[in-house]
Parts: C-alpha cells; sequence; structure tokens
C-alpha cells in the first residue's frame, strides 16, 4: 500500500485527482475551522513584529513610489483612467459639498501665535502699499506730496515749503496710526475672519473650489502624482521609523483590542459560512480549483520523494 500511495503521488494524473479533492474538502469547510478568533489576533500582533517589518520594507517597499514612477511614465496615463466613471462623478459630488467649518475649531486655530503674525503682517502690508500711495511718486499719484506742491493754487515757495512740512507730518502721523490701527484691531480682524469664514456664502464657494480642484485632480497624469510624492514626501524618512510604529501597534492595547472586536463579529455573521460561499459564482470556484491543481500537483509530485515524506508514509 505504501508504494501505491507514492506512486500515486508522483503520477501527473493521480497527483491532480488528489489535489483537487483537497480543494474541494477545503471549500467545504465553515469559516471557523480555518479561523480561531482566540489565535487569530495573536498571529496577526506578530506578524508586525519589527525585524520582520523591517525586512519586508526594505526588501519590498521602501522604492515602491520610484519603481511606480518609472512605470507611470511609461504608460503616460491619467488619475481618471483608474476611476470607473460613476466613481468619479461620486466623488466629485462629495467634492461640491459646501463645507461648514465649526466655528469652535476656528477660533482655537486663529488663536496660534503663528496665525496672529500672519494677520498682522497682512494688515500692516495693505496698510503701508495705501500709505504709499500717498507719498510723492506713489502709485496713487501722491496725495502728499501734491498738497505740499500745489496747496490749492498758492504757489510761493513760503506756501511749498509749510505744506511741504505738513506733508511730513501728515506722513508720520499715517504711520504711527497704522502701527496702532494694527496693534488694536488684530483681535477684531480675527473675529472678522471666523465670522467670514463660518458664512454660508463661504461654504458654498468652499464646494464649488473643491469641484474645481475634483476636476483638475482628475486630469493630473499619474507620473505627475508620483513624482510630486517622490519629490515632496519624505518616503525615506517615513519608512525608516514605520516598523517601529507598526511593532509600538502591535503592543497597543486599544490596537489589539480593535482587531479582537472586528475579528469576532466577523465570525458572528460568518462563522458557518462555507469557504466556498466567498467565492462568488460556480465560474470563479472552478477557475479557482484549476489554479489550485495547476499550482499544487507538482508540489505534491515533489512531496512524494522527498525523505521525510517516504518515512512518514512508511
Amino acid at each position: 500500500m505504501t508504494k501505491t500511495i507514492l506512486d500515486k503521488m508522483a503520477d501527473q494524473a493521480e497527483a491532480e485527482t488528489l489535489c483537487g479533492l483537497l480543494f474541494d474538502f477545503l471549500m467545504a469547510q465553515p469559516v471557523d475551522a480555518v479561523i480561531q478568533t482566540d489565535t487569530l489576533v495573536g498571529h496577526i500582533a506578530e506578524s508586525f513584529d519589527e525585524d520582520i517589518t523591517k525586512r519586508w520594507i526594505k526588501e519590498h517597499i521602501d522604492r515602491f513610489s520610484q519603481r511606480e514612477l518609472e512605470r507611470a511614465e511609461s504608460r503616460d496615463d491619467q488619475l481618471k483612467d483608474w476611476i470607473t466613471v460613476e466613481m468619479q462623478a461620486e466623488l466629485r459630488r462629495i467634492a461640491i459639498r459646501p463645507i461648514h467649518l465649526d466655528r469652535g475649531f476656528l477660533r482655537a486655530a486663529v488663536q496660534q501665535d503663528s496665525v496672529k503674525h500672519m494677520i498682522k503682517r497682512i494688515i500692516e502690508e495693505t496698510l503701508d502699499r495705501f500709505v504709499n500711495t500717498l507719498k510723492p511718486n506713489g502709485s496713487g499719484g501722491g496725495l502728499i506730496g501734491s498738497v505740499g506742491r500745489g496747496a490749492f493754487g498758492f504757489a510761493s515757495r513760503a506756501g511749498k515749503g509749510l505744506l511741504g512740512q505738513l506733508g511730513g507730518q501728515f506722513e508720520t502721523h499715517l504711520q504711527a496710526a497704522v502701527k496702532s490701527f494694527v496693534q488694536n484691531s488684530t483681535s477684531l480682524m480675527l473675529d472678522r475672519l471666523i465670522v467670514i469664514l463660518t458664512s454660508p456664502e463661504t461654504a458654498q464657494h468652499f464646494g464649488r473650489s473643491g469641484g474645481a480642484a475634483h476636476d483638475a485632480l482628475m486630469d493630473q497624469s499619474t507620473g505627475s502624482i508620483w513624482r510630486f510624492i517622490n519629490d515632496h514626501v519624505p518616503i525615506d524618512d517615513l519608512m525608516e521609523v514605520l516598523p517601529e510604529q507598526l511593532s509600538y501597534l502591535a503592543a497597543h492595547s486599544g490596537f489589539l483590542e480593535l482587531i479582537q472586536a472586528e475579528v469576532e463579529h466577523f465570525m458572528t455573521l460568518e462563522a458557518k459560512t462555507h469557504l466556498r460561499a466567498f467565492l462568488g459564482d460556480e465560474e470563479r470556484v472552478q477557475a479557482l480549483r484549476k489554479t489550485a491543481i495547476d499550482r499544487g500537483t507538482p508540489l505534491i509530485q515533489s512531496l512524494s520523494e522527498t525523505v521525510a515524506f517516504k518515512d512518514w508514509v512508511a
């Protein structure tokens, strides 16, 4: 009998039959025959081991973005070529929705020193440009200079000198007024900014901008997108710290509880579902069965030739 089993496993037709039997047996099993909730979570956590993930990232993921950039440039396609027309329409509907910003979030954001500094600089530079239009040779024609030159038709030398001095004093006064205004009005401007950003009109503007951004993104070549990622995202630095992050997650109680809860939810619904049901229609099942036989038959034949297997059969 031992010889018959080994001979059958070495024979291609018999090995194919055995492989098909194994496939059919596996497809007839319920999910809980191959998945155990209490051990699966531990296996997932172990797969995040830092040494394991470090090797995978170094060997397979590290230069993925560069390889994909080269492929994208040779394809010369656009982002929309990867997305169905129906999905593009749905994404655009989402993009054009009015965006209503949270007032509390904005109030906390504008209290940041960097935001206050930016608003203050905008006010200062705007008012400074306005003052410059009042100076002689300014873009506004030089109101101060014209006062000094003309003085409503009085062209005497004494009048010019007097009004020129007045013009200089006026300019000094304006500069001081600008500084005082900026100092006292920044908070008022920030409050007004919040009102504007949370208005219905602004929400509609954000929606229109979202639609325009969506359209522009869909027309971008995938090469340009991957080029942007490679040029602006510190991928090498991220890949270097990723193994440690994954290892940290694997030991994080919240992460483990999340995985445990989702596995239990899945098993509540699918524990008694036969594996065949996950493959869909019979045509797909048969296609996978053929692939399993094609790949599995040489392995069965090779197994029959190993000393360890012969010893086990004996």
